[in-house]
């Protein structure tokens, strides 16, 4: 189970917020308040993490009553034509926003109808490729339960990471022996999702990092994937893996107050 979220001024760089005693008091309190028959302790937690949510500016509110709402700011009338701003937001009302943004965009650009994003999503392409027989047969080599977690996780999407699989059967090993993310999507994360670093991997794309073990279980296996994807010599993986050690103390506070620390598995 995920608790949160608090609602706190951070006037720092977003790099240096982490999750406070302060935040893990209070949500134990007001988990405990809710569910009382339970209780939870500091037992019970695995890792705590804080990020920063952006709100507009609002002096003198209390950070709870300041809306969630989005705000496109066009910046005409302060000399800067043709600067828009996206303020605020939440991440489940992204594609409203986008569209909103879009169609600002095109009242002041002429943009080549065959360029223009559309609101309705495309699902033709993606199930004409899912009924081709390579797809199906690499479908028919998973377990459904995976095949249901994918789908939920990539929706039309689904259809380039069986590409990844049908090259390469082996990939469908599990990443992580604490969840259920499998080797082609570390291989899909830096051919498709832009992911540059072990860091983005398994923190930034998969969520491998979110598991029990940090993602430690997977960081060496993940590596020698993106490693031999992407032509990365033995000194480049030691220094992905010794970064992304760096990443994982620097985003998870264990239970204790102190950061993540990787096990054997990972012994640099």
């Amino acid at each position: 189970h995920l608790i949160g979220t608090t609602d706190t001024r951070f006037e720092g760089s977003p790099d240096d917020v982490r999750a406070s005693e302060a935040d893990v008091r209070y949500l134990l309190e007001e988990a405990n308040r809710m569910l009382p028959s339970l209780p939870i302790t500091r037992a019970n937690v695995l890792y705590a993490y804080a990020g920063i949510r952006p709100l507009a500016a609002s002096d003198g509110v209390t950070e709870g009553a300041i809306t969630r709402r989005h705000i496109i700011r066009d910046h005409a009338r302060e000399g800067h034509d043709g600067l828009l701003s996206i303020i605020g937001g939440k991440l489940s009302t992204y594609r409203s926003l986008s569209s909103q943004v879009l169609q600002r965009i095109r009242a002041r650009v002429a943009i080549p109808e065959a360029t223009v994003i559309e609101k309705r999503c495309k699902t033709t392409h993606w199930l004409d490729k899912l009924g081709s027989p390579e797809l199906k047969a690499t479908m028919a080599a998973m377990s459904p339960v995976l095949l249901d977690y994918l789908r939920s996780l990539y929706g039309p999407r689904l259809a380039s990471l069986l590409c990844v699989i049908a090259e390469d059967r082996s990939l469908l090993r599990p990443l992580c022996v604490h969840g259920p993310d499998i080797e082609a999507q570390a291989v899909l994360a830096v051919r498709s999702e832009g992911a540059r670093t072990l860091s983005d991997v398994l923190i930034r794309r998969t969520g491998v990092a979110w598991n029990p073990c940090f993602g430690f279980d997977a960081a060496a296996i993940a590596a020698a994937i993106v490693g031999r994807d992407r032509g990365w010599s033995e000194v480049r993986i030691t220094e992905e893996l010794r970064q992304y050690e760096r990443d994982v103390a620097r985003t998870f506070i264990r239970a204790s107050g102190l950061p993540a620390e990787p096990h054997n598995a990972l012994a640099l």
